[in-house]
């Protein structure tokens, strides 16, 4: 309960004063109660200045952490900011989920802007295959 009501309360904070909340989230001990926390803070904070978030997020340390919280700034930019999420994609280093943030990530792009989510998809690391699929939906359109 009490790590619920500090997600809670962080996830609040984050609309009015994200760098406060973040700050705070990121004292707390190491463990699931601060991933969960600094997920919530940053997906609030990307809703409302996604270039401020993508900041913190790259003061973080490596590690788990950074990795959960990257998977959540990239869910939560890739559909209106979709160029601001692709190198946080691109960064995630697990290979199946690297993969599925950066199709994600061209499927919205493709939609607002084909020429410049084009030229990203083909300096990815998705496998030609997945490229050439993805490609296909835009030219079906």
């Amino acid at each position: 309960a009490q790590n619920r009501a500090a997600t809670t309360v962080a996830s609040s904070w984050a609309n009015s004063d994200p760098q406060a909340a973040a700050a705070w989230v990121s004292a707390f001990p190491a463990g699931d109660t601060r991933d969960s926390a600094v997920q919530n803070v940053l997906s609030q904070w990307s809703q409302n200045d996604p270039t401020a978030a993508g900041k913190w997020l790259s003061t973080m340390p490596a590690g788990k952490a950074q990795e959960r919280a990257i998977q959540s700034y990239v869910s939560s930019v890739s559909y209106q900011y979709p160029d601001l999420a692709a190198p946080w994609a691109e960064a995630i280093t697990e290979p199946n989920q690297r993969n599925s943030s950066i199709e994600n990530v061209v499927r919205q792009w493709l939609d607002t802007d084909p020429t410049a989510a084009q030229a990203w998809l083909a300096k990815t690391t998705l496998p030609d295959e997945r490229k050439e699929q993805l490609l296909k939906r835009l030219n079906s359109n």
